[in-house]
């Protein structure tokens, strides 16, 4: 090998180097107090959570067709009273399973003798509702010990209402404290502290309609799955429909009461009760999440998804079996620290190359390998359900220009006086002691 070649690999891995400690830099100081500023940081929140695979859930893949096999059902503002009737309603249609997306984790007491007797048969029917449906998945809710990073117990709903019903836990690890938070990722189970395991209360209800579909889900055996969403139903958004992708079938609060409105097609079906808003027609942001089939996936308007209809996206996943796969962490790193090198290496052979025209190069570069990029991530997921991450890199390559200046320009030229001047006083000490 060269020297000139041998020169150019060195730098390249220097250059490396020092680009990776200037992005590790970058990232600590806006972590940091110092621009902790209610303007910067929702402006760097709305783009963290861009994902370029965000353009084939709300842009490339169409509607695909409904799914009839789910049917949401809307329990609105209802108390326990009203949602025991629409359970006996809905169970005479005798559905295959009933999920019911709400906490029942507490008695409902005033201290007046009279309101909390009432409050006792209410639960009482309710706790009768489920019995006699027989089929009913109820949501409980994990308590996760965050120093011990361990899930510590389980909160279920009131005895009386739990031993009548199969529990599973609604949790979603998307949601976060951000306003642009985007929920793309779940678990479809959980070890509990007895080292048993118990299905999300998507996986459970999918085990029970199709127990052959959850097998995937212990092959698989991951932490998370990624959520691969299908579509919404028709309900209202800030500024009208949430999205257009309009894939289960849904029951409003009164179409549930209504005696006219055919209910046979609940039959076999799986139904999924939950909080939708007041009504479909009415805007709500309780218990709405931001999804990546959101129509503005760059600062976002308007949360499009209530947490119920997250739920259904993720049954029809598993009993789908249409997972998607990531590369690994480790293979992730390696790929876009290789793109990162093989890039300096080129980016360095233009500058030692060009002059007047080594700005123009480098953007136009830069700008052709981001849209590279973004085709390679975007035809892999859409084509292969594949989901590759180059943040990284593409950071880099945008920053790649600077960095090679800085370290011709300012590092290159100190580490070599400093090697020179410790050479240097070397050389000093051998002439002024020659025996050592």
């Amino acid at each position: 090998m060269s020297k000139y070649k041998r020169s150019i690999i060195w730098d390249a891995l220097g250059t490396t180097l020092f680009g990776i400690l200037f992005l590790w830099g970058i990232n600590q100081f806006i972590k940091s107090e110092i621009v902790n500023l209610d303007l910067v940081n929702p402006v760097s929140d709305m783009f963290a959570d861009f994902e370029m695979t965000d353009l084939v859930f709300s842009k490339l893949r169409e509607s695909p067709p409904v799914d009839d096999r789910i049917v949401l059902v809307n329990i609105g503002n209802l108390g326990r009273r009203d949602i025991a009737e629409q359970i006996n309603i809905i169970s005479k249609a005798k559905p295959k399973v009933i999920g019911i997306d709400a906490r029942f984790f507490s008695e409902i007491r005033t201290g007046d003798s009279t309101e909390d007797a009432i409050a006792m048969q209410t639960d009482s029917i309710l706790a009768d509702a489920f019995k006699r449906a027989g089929n009913v998945v109820l949501g409980c809710e994990l308590i996760e010990n965050d120093s011990l990073e361990r899930i510590d117990s389980v909160q279920y709903a009131l005895p009386m209402f739990n031993k009548v019903t199969s529990p599973a836990y609604v949790d979603m690890i998307s949601e976060g404290l951000s306003e642009f938070k985007t929920a793309r990722t779940h678990f479809l189970r959980q070890k509990l502290q007895d080292s048993t395991f118990m299905l999300s209360f998507a996986a459970r209800i999918a085990n029970i309609y199709k127990p052959s579909s959850t097998k995937k889900i212990i092959e698989r055996n991951k932490d998370t799955e990624v959520i691969n969403y299908y579509g919404n139903i028709n309900v209202a958004g800030k500024n009208g429909p949430s999205n257009s992708k309009i894939t289960f079938g849904a029951l409003d609060v009164d179409d549930v009461f209504n005696p006219e409105y055919p209910k046979d097609n609940l039959k076999g079906k799986i139904v999924i009760m939950g909080f939708m808003g007041p009504n479909f027609q009415t805007y709500s942001t309780e218990d709405r999440f931001f999804t990546p089939l959101n129509e503005k996936y760059v600062g976002r308007a308007d949360q499009d998804m209530y947490g119920v209809i997250v739920h259904a996206n993720i049954i029809a996943m598993i009993l789908n079996e249409n997972y998607i796969d990531e590369m690994p962490e480790n293979w992730t790193f390696f790929m876009n620290m290789l793109l990162i090198f093989v890039n300096i290496i080129f980016f360095q052979y233009l500058y030692t190359k060009l002059e007047l025209f080594w700005d123009g190069a480098t953007l136009l570069l830069t700008v052709f390998q981001a849209l590279l990029f973004t085709l390679v991530i975007v035809y892999i997921f859409s084509k292969y359900n594949y989901k590759l991450d180059f943040g990284i890199a593409t950071l880099a390559l945008f920053l790649m220009p600077n960095i090679i200046e800085l370290y011709y320009g300012l590092i290159k030229p100190t580490i070599i006086k400093t090697i020179d001047k410790l050479e240097s006083r070397k050389k000093r000490k051998i002439i002024v002691n020659p025996e050592e």
